[in-house]
């Protein structure tokens, strides 16, 4: 008899200790006025309870039962739901900005339409939940299950503000579709790994992608998914639909791909080095790369070829300063300009300072393109000299520095050297 006293005894403790780990007055005010932002409901039990709308941002969520609630249109963001049991809840538009989700338990869920940017994810189980349309760029979903998921039209990719300008438009649309343009027509922006990029920061966007390593997307439904430039490093896509799929810039390094259907899957400059590809139906892997030389030329010639653009209009101004042309890289103050192991910059005189002078990017390596810079003043009876330039690129991509001319041409730009031709950009 003592004996079972005793155990009543843990148990009641156990049961007491548990109980309070939520603050009972946070609890109730929660249910009184759905408003509760920095409560502790740690370890709370709400299951199956109407929260539609609530306000919880950066309350603390840890362990918490939500199980079968409906916290539709709720704000979560920034709270700490570590290990919480939302399994089957409602989650229809719900705000889960830079909400902490490790380990929570999401399986069979709605999150349909919801703003999960910048949300942790990470050992969450999500399988068999609803994500279309969700917004999930910057999350955290590495390791994550996803299989047998729901994320046709879902957003992986995106921009997010800086402060310096609203969230809410861009050249009159919302910013969180501009990734999804981006991959409707790549064609429009070329310089999409560098300079595009870089202008969207300057009006205060940063892009940012979900990190999707080592995730279980076996079966997923991922038809017209925006994941533009999205880690998927060792994912497994097995059998997964991509019919329309948005892969620009995705890093498939040793990704499981076998049986999936990327059917109008767009996969420009994807990396698929190591990637298992068995079986995998209605592939257009043209322009996607298979080794680490493509991903490397795709990377680095665009920088090259801005850097030799820059030279030359820097060439110009210390020109107009100095009545001669810079010897020297430093001379022209970019800071940018500087050798890599990639790309040795370099200037060239092959005549008079004051007449022409030449830039050149050099490659370190087979496999990329030479850039060279030609700028020199023309001088016309009875006028000013005017200074012309010429950007020229290799026709094969190997290391090559042509014969330099030694004097400019009288009325013209310098034609560019044999082996090479004028660059489109």
């Amino acid at each position: 008899m003592k004996r079972i006293v005793f155990l009543g005894v843990l148990v009641t403790a156990a049961i007491a200790t548990r109980a309070e780990a939520a603050n009972p007055d946070h609890v109730q005010r929660l249910l009184k006025t759905n408003q509760c932002p920095n409560c502790d409901l740690s370890g709370a039990d709400l299951k199956d309870t109407n929260l539609f709308g609530t306000n919880l941002v950066n309350a603390n969520l840890k362990g918490a039962n939500f199980a079968g609630a409906n916290l539709g249109s709720a704000n979560l963001s920034d709270a700490d739901a570590t290990g919480a049991n939302f399994n089957k809840t409602y989650l229809d538009r719900a705000t889960l900005e830079n909400t902490n989700l490790t380990e929570a338990d999401l399986s069979e869920s709605y999150l349909k339409n919801a703003v999960t940017i910048g949300t942790q994810f990470s050992k969450a189980k999500l399988r068999g939940a609803k994500l279309g349309r969700i917004n999930l760029s910057g999350a955290n979903l590495k390791g994550v299950d996803l299989s047998d998921t729901d994320l046709s039209g879902a957003i992986l990719s995106g921009f997010r503000t800086t402060g310096m300008m609203p969230m809410s438009s861009l050249m009159g649309m919302d910013t969180s579709m501009l990734a999804s343009m981006v991959c409707r027509d790549p064609s429009s922006f070329p310089d999409t790994d560098l300079k595009f990029m870089e202008d969207l920061q300057r009006y205060g966007l940063e892009f940012s992608t979900a990190d999707l390593g080592g995730a279980n997307l076996k079966g997923a439904n991922l038809r017209n998914t925006v994941m533009l430039k999205t880690d998927l490093t060792g994912a497994n896509l097995t059998g997964a639909n991509l019919t329309g799929a948005c892969l620009v810039s995705a890093n498939l390094t040793n990704a499981i791909l076998d049986e999936a259907n990327l059917q109008n899957a767009q996969m420009k400059n994807a990396r698929l080095m190591g990637a298992s590809l068995k079986g995998t139906r209605n592939a257009n892997l043209k322009d996607a790369f298979e080794t680490e030389t493509e991903v490397k030329v795709a990377e680095h010639e665009p920088q090259a070829r801005s850097l030799v653009s820059a030279m030359m209009r820097g060439q110009q101004a210390y020109l107009l300063e100095q009545n001669q042309f810079a010897l020297k890289p430093s001379d022209l103050r970019i800071s940018e300009v500087q050798d890599s192991e990639h790309y040795a910059y370099r200037i060239f005189a092959p005549g008079k300072r004051s007449e022409m002078i030449v830039v050149a990017a050099v490659p370190k390596m087979e496999g990329m393109k030479t850039f060279l810079g030609f700028v020199s003043v023309l001088r016309r009876k009875g006028q000013e000299g005017q200074t012309v330039t010429r950007l020229c690129e290799s026709q094969e991509a190997k290391p090559v520095l042509p014969k330099f001319p030694t004097t400019a041409p009288a009325n013209q730009a310098i034609a560019c050297p044999a082996g090479f031709t004028m660059s489109s950009r």
